[in-house]
């Protein structure tokens, strides 16, 4: 891959969302679209935003003081040092506290799955240059994307492969959304879809841009029935 399929693939994204034709989906994608772009009154989305912490990753400090979220950079830090500890099961350091993970877990056993395997994938917030890197990587890249208006809302997704070239386009319009972020759970949920049913790959690196969906997901005691799920 090169350097370039990032804004390839923005590009392509912002082309097909919303452009999709509803009324082709199965009953079941669109039920479940329709619940996961349901409206929410205004106590809801008062009750949302404190439990899902999609106020971690606005730009105000002052806001995150006054609720007293940690900064999202620091939670994501905080995650991937459990993950490497309780996972991969290497040593940490975390500030001045330094970890092994001989002396927390139990060995393995090797003829029962690891309680914590279904867990196993890593949360990292990349910089403009490192997901051009990564983008280089081998396996399979999948970009997510949501788009929200007054008027309209899309969701889609784009699968990029190792020859270089778009292995799936999905496209769907999105009715009763409330914000752009009911697009980018949609999105995300049609592209784990696509990558249970038809992805063989090995590896597969999926990527979004909505901060609030990566703090969503990155947090294990999500509320968010739509997330949970995932």
């Amino acid at each position: 891959m090169t350097a370039t399929h990032l804004e390839s693939a923005a590009l392509l994204l912002e082309t097909h969302i919303a452009v999709d034709d509803p009324s082709k989906d199965l009953p079941e994608h669109a039920q479940a679209r329709q619940m996961a772009a349901r409206p929410y009154n205004l106590n809801e989305r008062a009750v949302l935003l404190n439990l899902l912490g999609a106020f971690k990753t606005t730009r105000t400090t002052a806001l995150q003081v006054l609720m007293r979220a940690p900064p999202f950079a620091l939670e994501l830090e905080r995650a991937n040092a459990a993950f490497e500890l309780l996972i991969a099961r290497k040593p940490i350091r975390y500030g001045q506290l330094s970890v092994r993970p001989d002396r927390l877990l139990p060995t393995l056993d090797v003829w029962q799955e690891h309680s914590a395997a279904r867990c196993a994938f890593r949360f990292l917030r990349l910089t403009r240059d490192e997901a051009r890197r990564m983008a280089c990587l081998p396996g399979l890249h999948i970009y997510t994307g949501g788009s929200y208006t007054d008027r309209l809302a899309g969701a889609a997704f784009i699968v990029l492969g190792p020859s270089e070239g778009i292995g799936a386009v999905g496209r769907y319009r999105v009715e009763n959304a409330m914000s752009a972020y009911c697009t980018e759970v949609i999105a995300l949920i049609e592209a784990l879809r696509y990558i249970k049913n038809k992805c063989s790959a090995a590896t597969v690196r999926l990527y979004t841009d909505c901060l609030s969906l990566l703090q969503a997901t990155s947090e294990y005691k999500t509320t968010d029935p739509r997330v949970r799920d995932v």
